[in-house]
């Protein structure tokens, strides 16, 4: 049966009505996914939408990364709204989801980013051992877990964390030239061992 313009019309109403209501009311027609549960959902995400991103781009840092995250976020958040028990605020809740999604979307692309940043410092070459070439981010692991201890440290929290030096020095308690310096050190071991491995040669790991 089609809809009546009367029908049309107290439905959208009552979706203007919505606009006023609480978290927790939109929480739960969401739930109860009666015939508005999608105008409610809507106007819940639009309420939180632009403070999804600001945090997705404080959490990521690059603002494409944090629209896409921001959209997953709102699917997460649909998908367990069930879970929500209403002991703290929606936002607090929501917050915890954001952090923990941007956390794994951080840790699958810290891979891409690393070998993205380190590949511009290291001169490209003929490599002869081809089973490298095939997967480079094996050769990103295997170099990661070569170089000493302090290095991986200081790398991690540059590429993986996307952390700028004076986070580093912040991190590591050290000033600000400490820490640069550091993260060179790193950079030269990291450049030596990659060009060691992609050479085949079967040298000692780092002391």
């Amino acid at each position: 049966m089609l809809a009546t313009q009367s029908d049309v019309t107290i439905q959208s109403n009552h979706s203007m009505d919505m606009i006023h209501w609480s978290d927790q009311a939109l929480i739960d027609s969401i739930i109860a996914h009666g015939e508005t549960w999608r105008d409610a959902f809507s106007i819940l995400m639009a309420r939180h939408k632009i403070w999804i991103f600001r945090r997705c781009l404080y959490r990521l840092g690059h603002i494409h990364n944090a629209e896409d995250a921001a959209h997953d976020v709102m699917l997460r958040a649909y998908q367990g709204l069930q879970g929500f028990q209403g002991r703290s605020s929606f936002r607090t809740w929501l917050g915890t989801v954001t952090d923990n999604y941007c956390n794994s979307f951080a840790v699958r692309h810290a891979r891409y980013d690393l070998c993205e940043h380190i590949e511009q410092l290291i001169e490209r070459q003929d490599k002869p051992n081809t089973e490298w070439l095939e997967d480079e981010h094996s050769v990103i692991n295997r170099v990661m877990s070569d170089i000493p201890a302090a290095a991986q440290e200081v790398l991690t929290l540059r590429f993986y964390c996307d952390y700028s030096l004076e986070d580093i020095a912040n991190a590591l308690d050290l000033n600000l030239s400490a820490a640069k310096a550091r993260l060179y050190r790193a950079l030269a071991l990291f450049k030596q061992r990659y060009l060691e491995v992609n050479a085949g040669l079967a040298l000692p790991a780092y002391i």
